[in-house]
């Protein structure tokens, strides 16, 4: 008997001239890895290529019994069609970038439903909004709350934020947030995606900011790195 459960794309990679081996963050399994069959000579079906693009949302059918080391992904549909994220070069941006992101943070097979559904609801959103260029970095702020990282909001009259405890501080350390830093950070706590377009951000606060959060993820979880497209990312916001 098939498993169904609503899923979200992480990444997808080659594997024989035909197959796909695919990465999902589903709601009732949580991160699962699944082997796609001919999928990329079908041209009929319920799997196909434009499917699994990055952080495509579907509704996907899975085989529970292994073959070989891998379990097979048996029917997949979509869920949610984006109207605007493959076809606008930003938001298609965006989103390798904060695919790239959820692939290295999300690690554990639990299901979190609370984290599924702000996914879901985060990247809606994003399809139908416009002035979205520091959409990212909200995402990436209210993602800690999920991740068991999000700062804490008490104390916010002091003069610095500690990356490394999270938290508003009257002390100076290695990782602390003064001054402009300190005023950005505070703004994007300030706000929900509703109001995104109240933060007023030109090149060099966008990428400050960006790059806060890259430190704060780096302090907070084993491994991280910088994503390769946020190279791609910076130059197209400047």
């Amino acid at each position: 008997m098939l498993e169904k459960t609503k899923a979200l794309v992480l990444r997808s990679i080659k594997y024989s001239e035909s197959s796909l081996i695919t990465t999902f963050y589903t709601e009732l399994f949580g991160l699962k890895t699944y082997l796609l069959r001919g999928v990329q000579k079908s041209k009929k079906g319920s799997l196909r290529p434009a499917y699994f693009q990055p952080l495509m949302q579907l509704h996907i059918a899975i085989n529970p019994h292994k073959k070989g080391s891998l379990y097979s992904l048996k029917e997949a549909s979509v869920a949610h069609y984006y109207q605007t994220i493959y076809t606008d070069v930003k938001k298609n941006t965006i989103v390798l970038f904060l695919s790239e992101v959820l692939g290295q943070v999300i690690k554990e097979e639990t299901p979190d439903l609370e984290l599924f559904e702000y996914l879901e609801n985060a990247f809606l959103w994003f399809d139908h909004h416009e002035g979205i260029a520091n959409f990212h970095l909200l995402f990436l702020i209210n993602l800690t709350k999920f991740l068991g990282f999000y700062p804490s909001l008490v104390a916010q009259d002091h003069p610095y934020f500690d990356l490394l405890e999270g938290k508003f501080t009257s002390q100076l350390s290695n990782y602390t947030l003064a001054n402009q830093e300190l005023a950005l950070f505070k703004k994007l706590l300030s706000v929900g995606f509703n109001e995104l377009q109240l933060i007023k951000l030109d090149v060099i606060a966008r990428r400050a900011l960006l790059q806060i959060l890259m430190t704060y993820y780096q302090l907070h979880i084993e491994g991280f790195t910088n994503p390769r497209s946020i190279k791609v990312l910076s130059a197209l916001f400047s």
